[in-house]
């Protein structure tokens, strides 16, 4: 789920997005196009990416060829990203405060 706020509205929005990690870079498939609302809000200004109970800020995000940069791009997002001709391409920040697993489950 990416959240991230209207260019001109200001208003918040969460948009479900296929979204494959490799490390700390995140690659989210770009299904309906660069001209989607939710890329243009996401390159303009901050976003950020809820996954697996996480909230991670999304750092530098870009639009990339599939192929462009395949170390950085898992399998599966490749070949979604050659469906639909992009990915984009963001660095995860460190997990907010208070979310994910807490001292209590990890004992």
């Amino acid at each position: 789920m990416i959240c991230h706020r209207g260019r001109r509205s200001g208003r918040l929005y969460r948009t479900p997005v296929n979204a494959y990690r490799r490390g700390s870079t995140l690659a989210i498939v770009v299904l309906y196009g660069e001209e989607s609302d939710w890329v243009r809000n996401v390159l303009a200004g901050s976003a950020q990416v809820v996954r697996a109970g996480r909230t991670h800020e999304l750092l530098r995000p870009r639009i990339v060829d599939p192929l462009a940069e395949p170390e950085a791009i898992s399998g599966p997002a490749r070949v979604l990203g050659r469906l639909s001709g992009k990915v984009l391409l963001a660095e995860l920040g460190p997990a907010a405060p208070g979310f994910g697993r807490g001292p209590a489950a990890t004992a």
